[in-house]
């Protein structure tokens, strides 16, 4: 091998080294905003249950699914089937995740699909498919219809390994950690996403106010909501965000690299257990979606494509853009009274159209990136400034 043809190896190699060091240090920083969890370490037990003594906790309520949970339950009878049929062969099963909040009471963190499949089970509402793939002992059978040994058998042999988290008291930490576990859950593959569990996980009085405002008419009515969207729980982080705005005062973003500068923020509201505070933050909220109706505004007006923005076939309704229209609203009316803003009802619609249709190509990059709170924050300010240039007319 000529001199020339090593030496160019050897540069290929370098740079090649160096394509990977910047790659890594990306990555790393990647990281560092997705988890920023610190040095917490998890007091955790992982032990070996029967799958009917989980069954049970599910029924005494020692076990909690929220019925939002069960009602995502997107398992077929053939995944059904086939995760039964794994349990009576003995094969290894994915472990569920449980963490402890208070005494005797756990919710799941990972595992919703697996527990929904053996309650369904238990309680007949599953019939196993009757496939050759089936052991032919419960193949195309109920559990009621299996013959006695075998009923026997999944009530007092068949286990599966749980780990049982304990969290202690709900608080920052707590929260904390059961965003972080959820988020390195769903990093290898798509499942229960972050807002979806952290929404049937905790049962403080903020989340019951975001509950309650997802079934609000008015917001059913401005943003019609498909069934797919309500099962996403899209409607609910659609609020969430807004919520949050209002109740820290600051502009609040729930996605991507955004999530780590909105977390002290959301660890506050979701621990907020003033009335009072919680009161005003549903009444704003109220207000606002109210003047949204008034002036006009209808799903299209919180979608990309209506400005141009992107090309997709369907309107979706954009977080940001939510995000963005509803909490310049938000300072707006702080500003002026509801009757002088919903009088300048088409000025203002201008307004919104104009600003989103002429944004900055550069910084709408950015926002679709998530890559930091300070642009959201800016397209809030943006919007809001032109919104104000209407009453300066």
């Amino acid at each position: 091998m000529s001199s020339k043809v090593v030496e160019k190896e050897k540069k290929t190699r370098a740079r090649a080294r160096i394509r990977v060091k910047k790659s890594n240090d990306v990555i790393a920083k990647i990281l560092d905003v997705a988890f920023p969890v610190g040095d917490i370490q998890l007091d955790h037990s992982i032990e070996v249950r029967s799958v009917y003594h989980l069954y049970e906790m599910m029924k005494r309520g020692v076990i909690y699914i929220d019925p939002d949970l069960q009602r995502g339950y997107v398992w077929d009878d053939v995944k059904a089937s086939l995760f039964i049929d794994s349990l009576y062969r003995g094969y290894p099963v994915h472990m569920i995740l449980l963490a402890r909040l208070g005494k005797d009471r756990y919710t799941v963190i990972d595992g919703v699909q697996r527990l929904v499949t053996i309650r369904r089970f238990f309680d007949n509402e599953l019939r196993i498919l009757k496939v050759s793939v089936i052991h032919p002992d419960i193949r195309g059978r109920s559990f009621s219809s299996l013959k006695h040994d075998i009923r026997e058998k999944f009530v007092t042999s068949i286990s599966m390994p749980v780990c049982f988290i304990n969290l202690g008291n709900l608080d920052e930490k707590a929260i904390s950690v059961i965003t972080d576990m959820l988020r390195r859950v769903n990093i290898s593959e798509q499942k229960m996403t972050t807002m979806q569990v952290i929404f049937c996980t905790f049962k403080t009085p903020s989340i019951q106010l975001i509950k309650r405002m997802s079934e609000y008419e008015n917001y059913r009515k401005l943003l019609k909501f498909t069934e797919s969207e309500i099962k996403a729980m899209y409607d609910k982080v659609l609020l969430m965000n807004l919520a949050i705005s209002v109740h820290s005062g600051k502009v609040v973003y729930l996605q991507g690299y955004c999530f780590r500068s909105s977390m002290p923020y959301f660890s506050k509201f979701i621990l907020e257990n003033d009335e009072k505070k919680l009161r005003d933050v549903e009444q704003w909220i109220k207000d606002i979606i109210d003047t949204c109706i008034e002036l006009g505004l209808e799903r299209k007006h919180f979608t990309t494509s209506y400005y141009g923005l992107s090309r997709a076939m369907r309107e979706v309704v954009s977080k940001w853009i939510f995000t963005a229209i509803t909490v310049a609203l938000f300072r707006l009316l702080r500003e002026h009274d509801r009757e002088e803003v919903i009088k300048r009802r088409e000025e203002l619609v201008r307004a919104i159209e104009d600003y989103f249709r002429n944004i900055d190509k550069t910084l709408y990059v950015h926002v679709l990136r998530a890559s930091s709170i300070d642009h959201i924050a800016k397209i809030v300010d943006g919007l809001y400034m032109r919104l104000e240039s209407v009453f300066k007319s």
